[in-house]
């Protein structure tokens, strides 16, 4: 139900900001401010969808999850058994988090917003067709 609803908003959005999503033969200023707002609504959108998903959704989710559960086990702040596959950056994420009280869900919302905002500002800056891009995204 979730999808419907996302692909009904994708679908309000897209009538609403059509005629400035593509750049063939259109003012370039014209194309800007319609594909910046299209951009910003559809990424606030895909962000709220990654974040509010349910623990269970795919193995992901649960791994994360059972990660910040259990961060005090595979965490060493010393770094002396750093190996190069190692996720030291994510796991001090995760420790921060976790030590100072935030929820699992805050590392669901940044990891989603640093990930997100960047291939959106990707798609914003080099492609030609907006809404194809995203559905291939999606």
């Amino acid at each position: 139900m979730t999808y419907l609803v996302f692909i009904f908003i994708v679908f309000i959005c897209y009538k609403k900001y059509s005629k400035g999503l593509y750049t063939y033969g259109v003012d370039p200023l014209f194309v800007l401010n319609y594909r910046k707002k299209f951009c910003i609504i559809i990424g606030m959108l895909i962000t709220m969808l990654s974040v509010l998903r349910n623990d269970y959704f795919d193995t992901d989710t649960q791994n994360y999850h059972h990660l910040f559960d259990t961060i005090e086990i595979y965490y060493d702040p010393s770094f002396s058994d750093v190996e190069l596959s190692s996720e030291w950056g994510f796991y001090t994420l995760v420790n921060f988090l976790k030590t100072h009280g935030f929820d699992f869900r805050i590392l669901l919302a940044i990891s989603a917003v640093s990930y997100i905002g960047s291939v959106f500002y990707l798609i914003y800056k080099y492609s030609e067709n907006v809404l194809f891009s995203y559905f291939i995204y999606i």
